[in-house]
């Protein structure tokens, strides 16, 4: 997880590194459910949870991942996750292997870079 701002906002510490990094940004990522997606099914009921899972956690074990989680939309199925990357194209890519966007259980809808104004992402362990 992002232990820290600078307060520049420019600047992001990456915690597997011994030193700051100034080419890493945040990224907004919507997913939405694709045609594979079964409607009658909870998320974790969904065809390949468990393969989708393990990608998405490994994901964020490398730090890839800051953030992600399900929105409560009532009438489709939709994600947001907050990477940690150089550029749209390396989380496009990366992405494309997950089981569930390779299957269409999920589908890209869009990726914003994102700058935070407000408040800020802290470590689980301070």
């Amino acid at each position: 997880m992002r232990t820290d701002l600078l307060s520049d906002k420019k600047s992001l510490y990456h915690p597997n590194l011994t030193e700051f990094r100034f080419d890493l940004a945040l990224f907004a990522l919507i997913n939405e459910q694709g045609p594979a997606w079964d409607s009658k099914l909870p998320m974790r009921d969904q065809k390949g949870w468990k393969e989708h899972a393990a990608f998405m956690d490994a994901l964020a074990d490398e730090n890839f991942i800051v953030l992600g989680g399900p929105l409560k939309n009532p009438s489709r199925h939709r994600t947001l996750l907050i990477f940690d990357a150089l550029n749209e194209e390396t989380i496009r890519a990366r992405m494309a292997a997950d089981p569930w966007v390779r299957d269409g259980t999920l589908r890209i809808l869009d990726v914003y870079k994102w700058e935070i104004l407000l408040g800020g992402l802290k470590s689980k362990s301070g």
